[in-house]
């Protein structure tokens, strides 16, 4: 006999779930629609939808509806700013200036290049490039075929490779 799955409802399981998906979901955000600010609220206003609504939703499938209640907040988020924000990347801290200017430069080209790519081949790129995610990962979390994940996979680098005459494939 299975053991019945713990209620979110309860206080202590909730916590676990916060710490095991809010920070994934938070980098999902940011990669997926590249606004930190509003990913962080959309992050905490799922954990709180979550938490208020408890009872209503079922443990069996909780990742998916974390990562899909924050995908449709985003989309709503997006829609209401009617803003599309581009990727922020850090500038990393280099002691020589001329490769300080080629570093931006790249990276302003780079964020270009992602921006244009479709929304779909650009959540899968992010999530492998960025989060490290193995393609099996990123299907589960998408609720996609691994096949879809490799054929978005294999656009965005060719678009990109296109683009910025940079291999991105990992080696």
């Amino acid at each position: 006999m299975n053991p019945t799955p713990p209620s979110i409802c309860d206080e202590s399981h909730y916590k676990k779930l916060y710490l095991e998906y809010s920070d994934r979901l938070y980098r999902y955000l940011v990669y997926a629609y590249g606004v930190a600010v509003d990913a962080e609220d959309i992050t905490q206003n799922v954990f709180l939808k979550l938490w208020e609504d408890c009872s209503r939703f079922n443990q069996k499938n909780i990742k998916s509806l974390i990562f899909t209640m924050g995908k449709n907040m985003s989309i709503n988020q997006i829609k209401k700013n009617k803003r599309g924000e581009g990727f922020v990347f850090m500038d990393k801290v280099l002691s020589n200036p001329e490769s300080q200017l080629e570093e931006k430069e790249f990276h302003q080209k780079l964020v270009h290049s992602i921006e244009q790519l479709n929304e779909n081949e650009r959540l899968v790129f992010m999530m492998s490039r960025l989060e490290d995610l193995s393609y099996k990962e990123i299907a589960n979390q998408l609720s996609i075929s691994q096949k879809t994940v490799e054929k978005r996979m294999h656009s965005a680098l060719k678009f990109l490779h296109d683009r910025l005459s940079v291999n991105l494939k990992k080696k």
